[in-house]
């Protein structure tokens, strides 16, 4: 069986999210980029988004997160190179979203393996390195060590918003 959410990139990002929780501060922003979105009727803004296409697996990430009170939430958005613009693209296999929260130690996911919603890419820069688009979705509950999904918690993203610079890596 296909593991769902993408190894490597999940790493990378749950190292972030953990190092940026044992901050003291707030990093900044890079600039040219920004995430926001409505998670469960809050807002989300987050300090940091680092954009990466792989060129191995012709993909995009972008990984937003916010420490608030030395906590961190952070923001997960996966999808394929070739996704064309404009057009709605449900989650699944290869179009994901994650979120994760520090206080609670929970991570929900939108996959192939539960959840629904969608990313919507509607600009693309090759040359420039940078994207845009937008996204919503309703994430389940993901057992870390498992990747199994339930039904018995969820989050609801709306009014997701991207517009970010990215690295291109060939890992």
């Amino acid at each position: 069986m296909r593991l769902s959410i993408r190894p490597l990139y999940s790493a990378i990002s749950l190292a972030a999210v953990i190092a940026a929780g044992c901050s003291k501060s707030n990093p900044s922003s890079s600039s040219g980029t920004a995430v926001s979105a409505t998670i469960n009727g809050s807002a989300f803004t987050p300090a940091v988004t680092v954009g990466i296409f792989s060129q191995p697996d012709s993909s995009f990430q972008l990984t937003s997160y916010s420490i608030k009170n030395s906590d961190t939430t952070g923001l997960n958005l996966y999808f394929p190179g070739g996704m064309p613009l404009n057009t709605v693209q449900s989650l699944g296999d290869s179009v994901q979203l994650v979120y994760t929260n520090s206080a609670t130690g929970k991570s929900y996911a939108g996959n192939s393996l539960g959840g629904h919603g969608s990313i919507t890419l509607t600009s693309l820069d090759t040359t420039n390195h940078k994207l845009a688009g937008t996204f919503s979705g309703t994430l389940l509950l993901q057992n870390s060590s498992t990747g199994i999904v339930t039904t018995s918690d969820s989050v609801v993203i709306t009014n997701g918003a991207f517009n970010s610079t990215y690295s291109v890596v060939a890992y």
